[in-house]
């Protein structure tokens, strides 16, 4: 057996950790997003190998997060996943220890589901709260939003456009370069969530439910302090965001995260400040 990196340029590894990747993780297709380049460059798959089997795999991202104004490097473990034929050999463990020692220069952190809350402690791991804000919203009948469809070809250009000229939303805390990310998300996963405005240029990913508006990101390339204040979004009374909204004026009231399956774990090195919320298009 064999532990083995960056090799997504590697047929004879990169299509039995595709393989295993789409087994255990049936909504991701990581072959899709690596060939139209999703993935690369920040993206570095790991493995461990035993003639040619993936046995056990993850993703690691380099992030920047910016924390009480201040940007720091930082690692999102991602897609870690152990061949079901395999398990409770410690194929996962021993992985994790070489991903561990790698980055060891650098805070590395992660989100996991109710199925593995109890694993990843043992290596160093401790699991941290996300806030989630609220905000009333004006009455509106109108608004100057339109659906954005990835599948057509002029907003296709739009989305990646916006996605790479975006500002940072927080100075408190957030995730600063997650274009290639958030593209992927957008035009893969929240395709019926996409409004836009032609006008301002900002793109917002959001679903409305019950009069609820669920904002999982504002892309804008420059922040205008008064958007949620100024908000108008027929039937929402109020907005949830999934991003911590400093930089946004507005009586903004913080809530534990709700979101289920979604266990932020940091390491030691990890910083901490009084709020956090990784935003939902920066997940690995």
């Amino acid at each position: 057996m064999r532990i083995h990196r960056d090799f997504y340029d590697q047929p004879s590894l990169a299509e039995p950790f595709f393989a295993l990747q789409r087994r255990v993780f049936r909504r991701f297709d990581l072959r899709w997003a690596r060939d139209a380049g999703y993935l690369l460059p920040n993206i570095v798959p790991f493995g461990l190998f035993d003639q040619g089997r993936a046995l056990s795999i993850l993703n690691a991202t380099r992030q920047t997060l910016v924390v009480e104004g201040t940007k720091r490097d930082a690692i999102q473990l991602g897609t870690v996943a152990t061949d079901p034929d395999a398990r409770c050999q410690g194929h996962a463990a021993e992985l994790l220890h070489h991903v561990m020692a790698h980055y060891a220069d650098l805070p590395v952190f992660l989100l996991a589901n109710d199925e593995v809350v109890e694993f990843y402690p043992q290596f160093g791991f401790r699991p941290l709260g996300q806030t989630v804000f609220h905000i009333d919203l004006p009455r509106a009948e109108r608004s100057p939003f339109r659906p954005l469809q990835p599948a057509v070809e002029r907003d296709a250009a739009i989305l990646k456009e916006r996605c790479h000229r975006r500002s940072d939303l927080s100075s408190a805390f957030g995730v600063s370069n997650y274009a290639n990310l958030a593209e992927w998300y957008c035009s893969k996963f929240f395709t019926d969530q996409l409004w836009y405005d032609d006008t301002r240029q900002i793109l917002v990913v959001a679903a409305l439910r019950q009069s609820v508006l669920t904002v999982y990101d504002v892309v804008i390339d420059r922040i205008v302090p008064e958007f949620f204040v100024e908000l108008n979004w027929p039937g929402a009374t109020r907005a949830i965001c999934h991003f911590v909204p400093d930089r946004f004026e507005g009586d903004f009231t913080a809530a534990p995260d709700p979101s289920p399956d979604t266990h932020l774990f940091v390491d030691a090195d990890f910083p901490a400040p009084e709020v956090i919320k990784i935003p939902e298009l920066a997940h690995t």
